[in-house]
């Protein structure tokens, strides 16, 4: 018997990934009664993810860019974890949420490069920034290709710092804790965010 190269075993390319939905099931027992908040999102029949457009919108995403993004999600042919949700396409390929945000970011990545304009350059890459922080959502941990999603999202946030002048840096919070505790950063003229640390 032939054992397998160890390398070819551990390096050997994966094309399907573990789909967001397979991290943690929806039940629906019966009609759900929908949920609209401004903040978290509304549901929406046929999605797996709540859809969050006055949020993204309020974060500078163009509605029709939204909606161009949703369609070939929708439009996608390639297997599903669950046929009536849309956004369950395994894999990083066309249709996939992570795949299709993620080109989207890409495309406003090139046109931050090609830009001669630092402030229009700065402003692009943070529209890329933000539209990987909505290929990552709902930011589940165990979810690789959101976590890959989340960082690639590091480079676009960095790259218009020279040009607004601002500064970047890693904070150490001394707390005496034991399991991990909220952490909030407050960031002037920017999106709030919060992480659990």
């Amino acid at each position: 018997m032939t054992q397998a190269n160890l390398s070819e075993t551990l390096f050997k390319p994966r094309f399907k990934h573990p789909e967001t939905s397979t991290l943690v099931r929806r039940f629906n027992h019966g009609a759900q009664p929908p949920v609209q908040s401004a903040l978290d999102g509304k549901t929406i029949p046929h999605w797996y993810r709540m859809i969050n457009r006055l949020m993204w919108i309020w974060r500078g995403i163009d509605p029709r860019e939204i909606l161009d993004v949703q369609a070939r999600i929708v439009m996608s042919d390639a297997e599903r974890t669950d046929d009536d949700l849309y956004d369950t396409v395994i894999g990083y390929r066309g249709g996939n949420w992570i795949y299709e945000w993620a080109t989207q970011a890409m495309v406003w990545q090139q046109k931050a490069c090609a830009e001669d304009d630092p402030q229009l350059s700065g402003r692009h890459w943070l529209h890329a920034a933000t539209l990987y922080n909505i290929a990552a959502y709902p930011h589940l941990k165990g979810d690789d290709l959101a976590e890959q999603a989340q960082a690639c999202q590091t480079a676009p946030m960095k790259r218009p710092l020279s040009v607004y002048r601002a500064r970047c840096g890693r904070w150490s919070l001394p707390y005496p804790a034991v399991r991990p505790s909220p952490a909030f950063c407050i960031c002037r003229k920017a999106m709030a965010r919060s992480r659990r640390y």
